[in-house]
């Protein structure tokens, strides 16, 4: 029996890492936040992102001390870091002037690789490997718009 158990165990030993490595991460959604005024950043015509939050996120490389002023910079957690991911900002609010929900992606080291800012509430897209920071702002409409994001691994 003992000749039987260490070989079985050495196999599993080596199949194991294999198994752990193409497991895909749970489903993540933050906690929600608020942004309390709303801002056009005309990305589309500048190519970079205008905001006061934004600003002091790309100079310091972390989360900023006016996160929630006119858009929120939510950490990538690790393993939707190393993948291909979905992601959606959601936000709600009551008031007539509704919302706009834009996203802009950011590596490491604080560069951006994509943005999703297409016209409409919520935003979706999709969040390239290597993606560490995704910053959300309210393009236009109501203060105080509540919002959160979910990620889901790409299929």
């Amino acid at each position: 029996m003992k000749r039987l158990v260490l070989p079985v165990a050495l196999v599993l030993l080596a199949i194991a890492p294999a198994a752990w490595a193409g497991a895909k991460p749970k489903p993540y959604k933050s906690p929600d936040v608020t942004i309390a005024v709303s801002h056009p950043i005309f990305y589309g015509n500048t190519g970079t992102v205008n905001d006061v939050t934004a600003k002091e996120f790309e100079s310091s490389c972390a989360t900023p001390a006016s996160n929630g002023l006119d858009a929120y910079v939510f950490a990538v957690p690790k393993p939707y870091q190393k993948i291909t991911a979905t992601v959606e900002a959601i936000g709600s609010d009551s008031g007539p002037a509704a919302y706009d929900l834009d996203m802009y992606f950011y590596d490491k080291t604080c560069k951006t690789n994509g943005y999703a800012n297409a016209a409409g509430t919520d935003e979706y897209g999709v969040i390239p490997k290597g993606t560490a920071w995704i910053l959300v702002d309210n393009y236009v409409g109501d203060p105080n718009v509540s919002v959160h994001i979910e990620l889901k691994p790409a299929s």
